[in-house]
């Protein structure tokens, strides 16, 4: 037992308590029968039920405790942990729903300014991003794809181990992966595939009801898994059945509407892909409102001429659009404008203030979901968000109206 033991620890970076080993190598005997196994049959039987392990069950802590913190911190050494589910924040929820429900439109006819607008759409497509919700069985934290990493796949099975290499920046709390630090160990627990099936996880993220029968959420599976960034056809365009996210955001903007009257039409707002199925970019300027959320910023906040600025990647599950963070925006994140937190931080005394209120800034960009008011610019130049407010009452009002408008007949927009 002790030699199964070190043997874990020095080629796996694997740490299980005493109880579990000696239970485990117990088992592997005992199942072996008459079957005399040796050493290395043994490691190898005794890290396989080690995979298939939920980690929470073992106890054994190896993420550092400061990557919660606030500040900047790091992974440095190596450390097992487990994937507890992953999503690809880069590509439209409601896409990704679709194919895993088999929903495919490669049959419909289109005109060639359907196919027109779709390769411009495609060629605007990001790279994969997944997001890692992971654990060690005692803490847990969360991980980005960076940089493409081949040893990760969206299809990786809830459970799958993975042995983390540093050293590994954290930035709030989110690890920042490239492909040096990611090894696929392998594995999964049975109970998280069932809870965190891909289907079910995008069902959740996009406020809509889960599967209730196991037949459901059987997706079709893929023939091919791609190492690095996905080919465009692992991500149609697909239809987006909007009566449907129309109401899914209308129960959600029901619990959190700010119950206020707001001036304006009877539509609360639109979506990307609506916008991006005309003339794109748009022939003149306009101001569109977006219920939508920040899927990536895109380097960090600066100030430049007394204004903030910062570069994101936005997303409304129905497309994504690239946008700049107006200096009216980020001030009141701030709380103060650029050249007043210049101020402040020059104050030795008073620094810390000017460093907490950064820092609240970008943990609320990061979670931000809410109406964005985006002005588009006919000469292709990135948009600009004007305001970023709380749905309120009326808009949920108005967005049921859109609902019922659109159930009761074909002609209605």
């Amino acid at each position: 037992m002790e030699a199964v033991g070190s043997w874990l620890r020095s080629r796996w970076q694997v740490l299980v308590p005493d109880a579990w080993l000696e239970a485990c190598v117990g088992w592997v005997v005992q199942e072996s029968g008459d079957r005399v196994l040796d050493p290395e049959q043994l490691q190898q039987q005794v890290l396989e039920q080690w995979l298939l392990t939920d980690l929470r069950a073992l106890g054994q802590a190896a993420l550092p405790e400061d990557l919660a913190g606030p500040g900047p911190s790091a992974l440095r050494g190596c450390a097992c942990v487990q994937v507890d589910s992953l999503l690809d924040v880069s590509q439209p929820a409601y896409s990704q729903l679709q194919r895993c429900r088999g929903d495919d439109c490669s049959d419909q006819e289109v005109c060639g300014a359907t196919q027109a607008t779709q390769a411009t759409q495609a060629a605007r497509r990001p790279a994969r991003m997944l997001m890692l919700q992971l654990t060690d069985g005692v803490r847990s934290c969360e991980a980005l794809e960076l940089r493409p990493v081949p040893a990760l796949r969206p299809d990786l099975p809830p459970g799958t181990k993975l042995l983390l290499q540093g050293p590994i920046a954290c930035r709030l709390g989110v690890l920042l992966l490239g492909p040096e630090n990611v090894r696929l160990l392998g594995g999964e627990v049975e109970a998280l595939v069932e809870r965190n099936r891909q289907v079910r996880l995008l069902s959740r993220a996009l406020g809509l009801p889960e599967a209730e029968r196991a037949g459901e959420d059987e997706g079709p599976r893929p023939t091919h898994i791609p190492g690095g960034p996905p080919d465009d056809d692992d991500f149609p365009d697909d239809d987006f059945p909007l009566d449907e996210l129309d109401h899914a955001l209308s129960q959600q903007i029901s619990q959190d509407a700010v119950p206020r009257h707001q001036e304006g039409g009877s539509a609360p707002f639109t979506y990307l892909c609506t916008l991006q199925a005309g003339p794109w970019p748009p022939p003149a300027a306009q101001e569109v409102r977006l219920q939508a959320f920040i899927v990536t910023l895109q380097g960090s906040m600066r100030s430049r001429g007394g204004q903030w600025g910062v570069a994101a990647c936005i997303s409304d599950g129905t497309g994504y659009l690239e946008v700049e963070l107006s200096d009216a925006v980020l001030t009141g994140l701030v709380g103060l404008s650029a050249g007043e937190w210049k101020l402040l931080r020059r104050d030795d005394r008073r620094r810390a203030e000017a460093e907490s209120r950064l820092q609240r800034c970008q943990r609320r960009l990061v979670d931000m979901c809410c109406i964005f008011t985006v002005r588009l610019d006919p000469a292709g130049e990135r948009a600009v968000v004007l305001s970023a407010d709380t749905p309120t009452e009326t808009d949920r009002a108005a967005l049921q109206e859109r609902v019922e408008g659109r159930r009761g007949g074909p002609d209605l927009p």
